[in-house]
């Protein structure tokens, strides 16, 4: 789950705790010493690096330091990579909707979709489109999981490291700077209609 959405309740939920305890304690020391066990625990859980060597599948919503670390790192990578390699005026990037606000923040010049039918199994999302340029963002629904390459674009670029095992006709895997960041490249032609489905994206001949 987002960690947004469990901030929310979280809160609401340590909140009611911190009441029970220093009803139920009526000792200060043992309330402290409770106290301090359950911080001590959190703070080690949270800094806690689960995967030194990245070599874990990446969790894009964690709520662990090492992961918000590993987060920002893929998204600078990325960034910067797209601002070095790709003119705004021939290519199109496709993200998964956790980050396609930042991606379209940080690279306003460039055309940026999410396509949740790419990116997500869930059926009732799977002709789901957003775009943005320039801050100006649309949400629209398509009739089917197609998508028509508009005029002047030579390449997709799928930002998603996750994408380089997936089924892409023409794809060719990237490292975005770093080696363990990787980003899908596809020539692509105008005119030329993909249909895409969960973790798939093939030409329509």
């Amino acid at each position: 789950e987002h960690a947004g959405y469990q901030f929310n309740y979280l809160s609401y939920f340590i909140i009611l705790i911190s009441i029970y305890i220093s009803k139920v304690c009526k000792s200060r020391l043992v309330l402290v010493i409770i106290l301090t066990t359950i911080i001590a625990c959190n703070l080690w859980l949270f800094f806690y690096d689960r995967d030194p060597a990245r070599i874990f599948p990446y969790r894009q919503t964690s709520v662990h330091y090492s992961d918000l670390q590993r987060n920002d790192q893929e998204l600078r990578s990325k960034i910067s990579f797209i601002k070095q390699n790709y003119l705004p005026h021939d290519t199109i990037l496709f993200s998964s909707s956790p980050f396609w606000s930042q991606y379209m923040y940080h690279l306003p010049e460039y055309a940026v979709y999410s396509i949740d039918g790419l990116f997500s199994a869930d059926r009732r999302y799977s002709s789901l489109i957003r775009s943005a340029r320039y801050w100006v963002r649309r949400e629209f629904y398509t009739g089917s999981s197609r998508f028509l390459i508009p005029p002047n674009i030579e390449k997709i670029v799928i930002l998603e490291s996750e994408a380089c095992g997936w089924k892409i006709h023409a794809g060719i895997l990237r490292n975005a700077h770093d080696k363990n960041v990787c980003i899908v490249e596809i020539p692509v032609r105008p005119g030329q209609e993909y249909i895409f489905h969960y973790r798939k994206m093939i030409l329509h001949e």
